[in-house]
């Protein structure tokens, strides 16, 4: 079959490109892209015929090689190589094409022959200053064509190189702008630019909680108080935004930098505007509130209006004026308009297109180092986003890829970190697979609007969830506001199971049912810190079909919350819970006997002893993963690991920050569930366990006493003697 047909398509291709010349050797909108040799026409190109010098596809290196396309942005590092081939069984020498950042792109036979290989030989010229999209195209005709594009990155390996696409020609083959978004988000290359972003959404929370302080709002209300106005900020409809947005433009463009607060004392009317809603409903001058564009039903406005009426928007500190106002609050007359200008500023326009963030989490998570007792009291231990993408990891490790048909319940979601990561994946799987952008899109708006299931019972943490979902554009109207524990959603005597669905009063349990099979469930539930030994089973009004495959205890306990979560799953489900260590040993051996009955023990790993310090909460944990509603069958083996170091270290008055080595632990972690790392029994092992065994990996694995030394000996005691001292002269909390 003739190679040059192929060819011809691809010129075709090319020419009829959004804002690409429609001719090859032509520049036009910075693009240009030549069909094999003929950039050897143009003196300006000599840099291609340099490069391609010695990469003949006999790999001597010897003689010049010519690719059958090349395609080229100016001013960009980022080039495109195309090879074609007429036949579709000489696309690529290996079946599974991901099996080329192992093997490379092979033999001098196989470079000559097939399209993946051939391209990939030369984009290995290219990548060393450019981003190389390889591109492979076999066929002869638009309907049986295969098109497959890789990217190998600039300065990397073959070990490096990453599928872009694989498809049809329908799905396959766009510009090199779009190809440099899919990069983006393939390579996850904004995760540098996320982490600057968060480091500088930080330092201003720092400087918040300060201000916030000195102006008389209470520790436990600042989250929930900076939520309401970012939550009103982002509804652009309300004339609290637009006032704002004109007020610092006009201070932007003046030079007396003389600031007008035109919204002063109005400021909470304004504020609950733009939250609630502004003018007669129903009416032509009704202005929507955020509720309204939301289209959040009633009983959940009622929820959220109580919180932000009662507990925030009516406190009389609002309408004073600022105190202590450096650089992050300096404009304003009154509390709130200085607190509403200032996160417009530092927030709003700063963090609009980092959608990845998990901005509440961020503020509340700076709070709480300023709260004394708040995470005690409450049993709150805000998840590390490293520790929100591994448990994606190991979602799909054990059940499948999160996709937009996937569902995801937290079943006490806090500020919902689990479910803005769980997006974040599932909006990266949906751009490395073979579809139109059209497509893409409609899927990832199908995800937003279905994926994602948030329970939290503390009204003041669901309204940060609210506007910390609302804040990245998805799951605000799958959010539930009561407890999720079955002993309250089963039991008709007892409200705190009820919920709202369409302005209607409805249980938990027949909510989550509406939403059909979930497949996944994440929780990292309240630490009960304060246990009640004798705390007993109690009685319970179940429906006959729940009570033979439930068995909880009312309380705060966390094997409760992951009962609760494994019952509302499908059969075969993955649940994943982070919580005390003792939740795995011997104390919480009771339950979890009951639990197994009913439900699988796939895994438990032995986190980091430092891993919530930035919630200033100290509790030792472990992750444990069950499939649910499969009885645990004590002749399968259990994973155990003892995962005591992710790569971070504490950094005085910054927090505990990755010191470059996450990434590589995560994959060594997952490698070793996997099963294709190297053994070593004083990390990892697999063990069979009865039903009431034990569930912790320090129960199972090997003590290295090899690293052992007295110092270290010396080193623990002198800690622990530090320890008392501080702890009997009342001096931990200072």
């Amino acid at each position: 079959m003739s190679e040059e047909k192929t060819k011809g398509i691809i010129s075709n291709k090319l020419k009829k490109l959004k804002n690409y010349p429609g001719e090859q050797d032509t520049m036009d909108n910075g693009i240009i892209w030549f069909k094999e040799d003929s950039y050897k026409s143009i003196k300006e190109y000599n840099w291609i015929t340099e490069t391609l010098k010695m990469a003949s596809k006999n790999q001597m290196e010897r003689s010049s090689g010519t690719p059958d396309f090349v395609v080229y942005k100016s001013n960009d590092d980022i080039i495109q190589i195309i090879e074609c081939k007429g036949k579709t069984n000489y696309h690529s020498s290996l079946e599974d094409i991901s099996d080329f950042a192992n093997v490379g792109y092979g033999t001098e036979e196989e470079t000559k022959n097939y399209a993946i290989n051939g391209v990939l030989y030369y984009a290995s010229y290219f990548c060393d200053k450019y981003d190389v999209v390889a591109t492979a195209i076999s066929g002869q005709t638009k309907s049986n064509l295969r098109i497959t594009s890789f990217i190998w990155p600039k300065r990397g390996k073959i070990s490096d190189i990453a599928i872009l696409e694989d498809g049809s020609d329908q799905e396959c083959f766009t510009t090199l702008d779009d190809y440099k978004d899919t990069i983006r988000i393939v390579l996850d290359r904004d995760a540098e630019e996320h982490e600057r972003i968060r480091r500088e959404l930080r330092k201003y929370t720092l400087a918040c909680a300060s201000f916030l302080r000195a102006n008389g709002i209470e520790d436990n209300l600042k989250a929930g108080f900076v939520s309401a106005i970012v939550l009103g900020l982002t509804n652009k409809e309300s004339e609290l935004f637009k006032i704002v947005e004109q007020n610092i433009v006009n201070i932007n463009n003046c030079k007396t930098k003389k600031f007008n607060d035109t919204i002063g004392r109005n400021a909470v009317n304004k504020l609950k505007h733009a939250l609630y809603g502004e003018g007669e409903k129903n009416s032509i001058s009704y202005i929507n509130g955020i509720f309204d564009i939301d289209n959040i039903p009633e009983g959940k406005r009622t929820s959220l209006k109580k919180f932000y009426d009662s507990q925030l928007l009516s406190k009389d500190e609002l309408q004073n004026a600022p105190k202590q106002q450096g650089n992050y609050f300096k404009y304003g007359d009154t509390v709130l308009s200085a607190c509403i200008y200032s996160l417009y500023i530092n927030v709003i326009c700063v963090l609009e297109h980092y959608k990845g963030i998990d901005v509440m989490g961020e503020f509340y998570t700076t709070f709480l180092r300023f709260t004394k007792g708040n995470a005690k009291e409450k049993g709150i231990v805000l998840t590390p986003k490293h520790i929100t993408d591994l448990f994606c990891d190991i979602a799909e490790y054990y059940g499948e890829k999160l996709t937009e048909n996937t569902k995801i319940v937290d079943i006490c979601c806090g500020t919902g970190a689990f479910l803005i990561s769980s997006l974040e994946r599932i909006r990266k799987n949906i751009n490395a697979r073979s579809i139109t952008n059209e497509q893409k899109k409609e899927a990832y708006a199908l995800a937003q609007k279905q994926s994602l299931i948030g329970v939290e019972k503390d009204s003041s943490m669901y309204a940060l969830a609210y506007a910390n979902m609302r804040f990245h554009g998805d799951g605000k109207s799958n959010l539930f506001n009561c407890s999720s524990l079955m002993s309250d959603s089963y039991n008709p005597i007892d409200t705190s199971g009820e919920t709202y669905v369409d302005g209607e009063i409805a249980h938990l349990n027949e909510v989550l049912e509406s939403f059909g099979e979930i497949d996944f469930g994440m929780i990292n539930p309240p630490y009960s810190l304060a246990k009640n030994d004798d705390k007993k089973a109690r009685e319970r009004n179940y429906p006959e079909e729940t009570a033979s495959d439930v068995v909880i205890q009312k309380g705060q306990d966390e094997l409760d919350f992951i009962a609760s979560m494994l019952h509302y799953l499908k059969k075969g489900g993955i649940g994943i819970a982070i919580v005390p260590m003792s939740c795995a040993g011997n104390s919480g051996a009771k339950l979890r006997k009951e639990i197994l009955k009913h439900h699988t023990l796939l895994a438990c790993m032995t986190m980091p002893s430092q891993l919530f310090f930035d919630s200033h909460v100290g509790t030792a944990t472990c992750i444990m993963v069950f499939k649910s509603h499969f009885p645990h069958d004590e002749n399968k083996s259990v994973f155990f690991g003892r995962w005591l170091d992710d790569g971070f270290k504490v950094i005085p008055h910054n927090g505990r920050k990755d010191a470059g080595k996450w990434r590589t632990i995560e994959k060594k972690w997952i490698n070793q569930i996997d099963g294709v790392s190297q053994p070593n029994d004083k990390v990892f092992v697999n063990k069979k366990i009865k039903i009431g065994d034990e569930a912790l990996a320090e129960a199972y694995i090997k003590t290295d006493y090899s690293k052992l030394t007295e110092k270290n000996f010396e080193k623990t005691l002198k800690k622990y003697a530090l320890f008392k001292y501080m702890d009997e002269n009342a001096l931990m909390e200072e």
